[in-house]
């Protein structure tokens, strides 16, 4: 009989604005044949960031710079999830990895250990999600409405004080914005 135990790790949202919260799903499963035991999740939170909570689905975790979920027996084919919550405090790039371990010996390690990257903002995220060149004044922060076109995403950063970010997610392949006119400046 094999014994398989996996972890995979995602980030939500990214990118993330300084101070806001981070969410981390950790996700360990029992792809072997047999029942485990002793499963446990390790993270050491990234740089830059502040704990505010771990919630497993089953167990329980310790720690807030170093965590420890002891999250007991996942049996074949079942799995365990783990959020866990921060707050990054600067701009720039987090990295966090997340190792998972049981006491039964493994045919497979190599996918005990799942790492993510995340970009921190500071001021507003606006996505650009149209190749057309309008300005209809209705360009919202990601997460708050339906996007906007480049001419627009300028426009409502040049009207914040301080750092925005414009991120581009129009549609795969290639992609041409034609100017009807000069973009605003500054």
């Amino acid at each position: 009989m094999t014994s398989d135990l996996s972890v995979t790790l995602t980030d939500s949202p990214d990118p993330v604005s300084v101070n806001n919260t981070l969410t981390y799903t950790a996700t360990v499963t029992n792809s072997g044949e047999g029942n485990l035991s002793g499963v446990t999740l390790t993270d050491s939170l990234p740089a830059n960031t502040t704990f505010v909570s771990a919630t497993p689905s089953q167990g329980s975790c310790s720690g807030t710079t170093s965590l420890n979920c002891s999250l007991g027996p996942i049996n074949a084919g079942q799995n365990a999830t783990i959020s866990i919550q921060v707050t990054p405090t600067k701009e720039g790039s987090l990295s966090n990895t997340v190792n998972a371990s049981c006491n039964e010996s493994e045919t497979n390690s190599a996918n005990n250990s799942a790492s993510q990257s995340t970009r921190v903002t500071v001021g507003t995220v606006y996505t650009v999600n149209s190749n057309l060149d309008t300005d209809d004044g209705a360009c919202t922060a990601t997460g708050t409405g339906n996007g906007c076109t480049l001419r627009e995403a300028i426009n409502a950063a040049n009207n914040n004080a301080g750092k925005d970010t414009i991120l581009f997610s129009i549609t795969t392949g290639a992609q041409t914005i034609t100017l009807t006119s000069s973009l605003p400046s500054s």
